[in-house]
């Protein structure tokens, strides 16, 4: 197959479900489909290179004032962008990401005919519109989507209410082999992981740092360690929330850079998602591919992966500082059994490409083959109206 994978942002440049897509790219090129991956990528210059075993196109965005003026959003351009690297090639299937280049796609199949798949990675939220008129927009390319996939059955839940379409729910992966276990913890000092944006109010922050005030008061030489987004006025909010004590044990790292992620799994205690309506959590795999046990919030995705005790505690949504704390604690304690890392590494393989990726595969191999079976009935169809014409 040749197979066009389009996301308006990139996987390094940016976290999110772009990384699914870029490794999903690379998975199916080690197939031997041939694999075109559609992007951008900071500045101005376009370019265009294999990577990867895939044919990798990063552009740069459209930037002009009267965008401002008609509210339109500098990603927003990308529809442009993508639609035009889609039109100058033929393929067999595309794979959309964000609302944004899902609307090129939904172009590209009504001048061009391929059909195309919409990956939901995340709820429908407003940043993600396209102009004001994002909403329909958006609704127009799910009901011509040949496919969605949804990452969780929260978001297939979701998909069906907001937009009366039936997703697949392929779960979220891990590049296993990207991480590897610790082959000893240093207990003396442990550290608590979150590796969630600080500025995201639904990745709730701000309780976790409460909690781990609190925590203090049981494991004295803990460390809480903050990698994600985060800018200045935010970190200081966070820290005089708490009192100064607790400040010198909470290390804000900032998003830093994929190759600091390993290490920091690796050598943590437990790594802490406590997020609502979490689409479904890919640090808890990255967590578990490393050997380290995950609290997780009983919403949203998170209960879809932390089905096992031996590799994760859940807390309830309503529970607060003091039960966050508690939870962590259990955390900890899960930690130092031996058996654990292996308990996550095994959990964790379950979402490795080399099982969800045939699940994608599968999924286009499908919807071709209907869109051929299709075809050769209309053409049956109109075969058969020509004769009948013809005897009469």
């Amino acid at each position: 197959m040749k197979i066009a994978i389009t996301s308006t942002v990139s996987w390094p440049y940016i976290r999110r479900g772009s990384r699914i897509t870029y490794e999903l790219a690379v998975f199916l090129a080690k197939q031997g489909h041939d694999v075109h991956y559609i992007s951008i990528k900071p500045g101005r210059v376009t370019r265009k290179r294999l990577q990867d075993g895939v044919a990798v196109q990063y552009h740069r965005l459209i930037d002009h004032p009267l965008l401002s003026l008609c509210k339109v959003q500098k990603l927003d351009t990308f529809s442009l962008t993508c639609l035009g690297a889609l039109l100058r090639d033929d393929y067999d299937i595309v794979q959309s990401t964000f609302p944004m280049d899902a609307f090129a796609a939904s172009l590209y199949r009504s001048l061009k005919g391929p059909p195309f798949v919409h990956y939901m990675f995340d709820r429908f939220y407003p940043k993600y519109y396209i102009t004001k008129y994002g909403g329909q927009v958006f609704s127009r390319c799910m009901k011509t989507a040949s496919g969605v996939v949804a990452i969780s059955n929260f978001i297939k839940d979701d998909l069906k209410e907001k937009f009366g379409v039936e997703g697949v729910v392929i779960p979220g992966t891990v590049d296993v082999e990207q991480f590897t276990l610790c082959d000893e913890k240093d207990y003396s000092a442990p550290y608590i992981l979150s590796t969630s944006s600080l500025q995201e109010p639904r990745k709730r922050i701000d309780l976790l740092v409460r909690a781990f005030d609190r925590l203090l008061d049981f494991v004295p030489d803990a460390t809480l360690k903050l990698s994600g987004h985060t800018v200045p006025d935010r970190t200081r909010a966070l820290l005089e929330s708490v009192s100064p004590k607790t400040r010198k044990s909470i290390e804000i790292l900032g998003v830093g850079s994929r190759e600091d992620l390993p290490g920091l799994y690796r050598n943590a205690s437990v790594t802490v998602l406590p997020s609502v309506n979490e689409a479904f959590g890919l640090v808890i795999l990255e967590s578990l591919a490393s050997g380290t046990p995950v609290v997780g919030t009983r919403s949203g995705g998170i209960p879809d992966i932390l089905t096992d005790s031996k590799t994760g505690v859940l807390f309830e949504e309503t529970g607060g500082p003091e039960e966050l704390c508690t939870a962590l604690l259990q955390g900890m304690e899960l930690s130092r059994n031996p058996e654990t890392r292996s308990h996550c590494r095994n959990h964790a393989e379950q979402y490795s490409w080399s099982n969800i990726g045939p699940l994608y595969e599968q999924l286009y191999f499908d919807i071709l083959e209907n869109r051929r079976q299709k075809k050769c009935g209309i053409m049956r169809k109109k075969k058969k109206e020509n004769n009948v014409t013809a005897h009469t």
